[in-house]
């Protein structure tokens, strides 16, 4: 699966300028709580405000190197120079005193959010306007181009919950993890494993 960055999530908001970021483990037998506020998120960095330093502005090129500085502040843990788990489970974020989740939980409802979701039972129903089904020729054609390393059937246009949308027909098993975008140039995209059949 893709990884998803800080700054998706930031772009996206799930994470906003604003929220404090929660650190809260324990780390060999010692709890550790802490809090910052987010003031930004770039493409490789974020900035935060130490709010127990002050409020001084610290620029961290991963969390990796927010929770060192976090351990680092106990004397035992001073020469520490890695943690040894994956330190987005332990770092939460907090939106007016309600916890958002953890970044782990957070990447996953990230990419939840932004996968096509499969068709199931819903009907479709074709779209008879010619012009409109001339223009899906060239979106279809694009989807083709931008995912054809996926093992497609057939892919179309149609209306589904009363609005036009991409449908794929997967030519592989159910059990096999499909990470398609949910929308593609503005429309929804569903996944189907059946045969494909209009109504």
């Amino acid at each position: 699966m893709v990884d998803i960055s800080l700054k998706q999530l930031y772009d996206e908001k799930y994470i906003e300028q604003g929220n404090i970021l929660l650190y809260n483990r324990i780390y060999k037998d010692v709890k550790f709580t802490y809090e910052c506020k987010i003031k930004d998120i770039y493409e490789k960095k974020f900035l935060v405000v130490l709010t127990s330093a002050e409020n001084m502005e610290m620029l961290c090129n991963s969390l990796i190197d927010l929770e060192l500085y976090i351990l680092h502040s106990d004397i035992h843990f001073k020469d520490i120079l890695l943690s040894t788990e994956n330190p987005y489970d332990w770092f939460s974020i907090k939106d007016k005193d309600v916890i958002k989740g953890s970044i782990t939980e957070l990447k996953n409802q990230y990419v939840k959010d932004n996968t096509a979701k499969e068709l199931g039972e819903r009907k479709l129903y074709p779209i008879l306007d010619p012009y409109r089904s001339k223009f899906f020729d060239k979106v279809k054609n694009n989807f083709w181009i931008q995912f054809k390393k996926f093992s497609f059937s057939y892919v179309c246009e149609a209306l589904v919950d009363d609005k036009e949308a991409i449908i794929v027909f997967m030519d592989q098993l159910e059990e096999a993890s499909v990470h398609l975008p949910a929308k593609f140039e503005g429309f929804p995209v569903f996944i189907s494993y059946e045969v494909f059949q209009l109504h």
